[in-house]
């Protein structure tokens, strides 16, 4: 060991060139251990902290180009790298107090969370969240008051594909490979650009599916039914009287279609705030839906249209 004129310690060097630096070489032929650095202290005392090592680069450091590291790690040169086994406790990375194995957080509003990036090719992901158990592989969760900001955001830059979901094994079934869930009423999903594709890669329209479609199948009770937003396919009773299914808003939902089949003996009859628009006629508020027929009606955003059935 020596110590310099300066008051840097050198473990394993005669010139050391920061407060403490040690140095080794040579080769091994047993498990190695270059630093151990032990805190095995022990107290009762209520409401104090044990911090094994403590790292501070703070002071001014403001030149133009300069970098300030906490802390430098560079695993490299053996068959298996690890730059840091953390074997136990949570990990919090922008809070002191991490309730999970890795927990990341900020209170900027301004700044992202995490950010996954890498060069990697065609089949490598730049992050891999997987579960083997029954739980979720991810889960995004934000208190982002903000419009515009996004709780997960997958980005490819040289068009290959942003996000991967898959399940490839497990004995777990009926659970879903993707599951996007908003409380609090907005969009749960949403595709700005290009097109969506399920059971193909390669969509050639802005939704293409490649298998059968299910939809939502509406039986109502007895008499009058309005019509809700998750109605897709309603059938009317067959023992249903004369009644009246209202239409939902038009302005609120353009772009919907609605589909609505009588068995019964009587006929219903649809009501809407705005038109509903037949090519053979120039529009009412009400048509009405005979014994045994079916209507299917799509919205504009002004006035309902009839596209079948009339």
């Amino acid at each position: 060991m020596r110590i310099d004129a300066s008051g840097n310690v050198g473990i394993g060097t005669m010139a050391p060139t920061s407060l403490l630096y040690t140095f080794e070489n040579g080769a091994k032929t047993t498990n190695y251990t270059g630093i151990s650095h032990v805190v095995n202290n022990t107290s009762a005392t209520s409401g104090i902290a044990k911090i094994g090592m403590d790292i501070q680069s703070t002071g001014g450091w403001t030149g133009a180009g300069s970098v300030n590291i906490g802390l430098n790690v560079n695993a490299t040169g053996g068959s298996t790298n690890y730059a840091a086994l953390f074997q136990g406790g949570n990990v919090g990375i922008g809070t002191s107090s991490p309730n999970f194995l890795l927990e990341v957080g900020t209170s900027a509003f301004s700044n992202t969370a995490a950010n996954f990036s890498s060069n990697s090719g065609i089949l490598n992901s730049t992050a891999t969240f997987s579960n083997a158990g029954l739980g979720s592989a991810g889960l995004f969760t934000s208190n982002s008051t903000g419009t515009g900001t996004g709780t997960g955001q997958f980005k490819n830059l040289n068009g290959g594909i942003a996000g991967y979901f898959v399940t490839s094994a497990g004995t777990s079934t009926g659970l879903p490979t993707a599951y996007f869930n908003n409380l609090i009423g907005g969009p749960s999903a949403v595709f700005a650009t290009g097109n969506v594709g399920i059971g193909t890669m390669s969509p050639s329209s802005s939704l293409e599916v490649n298998g059968p479609i299910a939809t939502a199948i509406t039986t109502p009770s007895l008499g009058a039914y309005i019509i809700l937003a998750s109605d897709s396919v309603i059938l009317v009773p067959t023992a249903n009287t004369s009644a009246t299914y209202t239409l939902p808003s038009a302005t609120a939902a353009r772009g919907r279609q609605i589909t609505v089949k009588n068995p019964s003996s009587n006929a219903i009859s649809l009501f809407s705030t705005t038109a509903i628009v037949a090519t053979t006629s120039p529009g009412s508020s009400s048509y009405s839906l005979l014994s045994g027929k079916t209507v299917t009606v799509v919205s504009d955003g002004s006035n309902w249209y009839i596209i079948a059935g009339f």
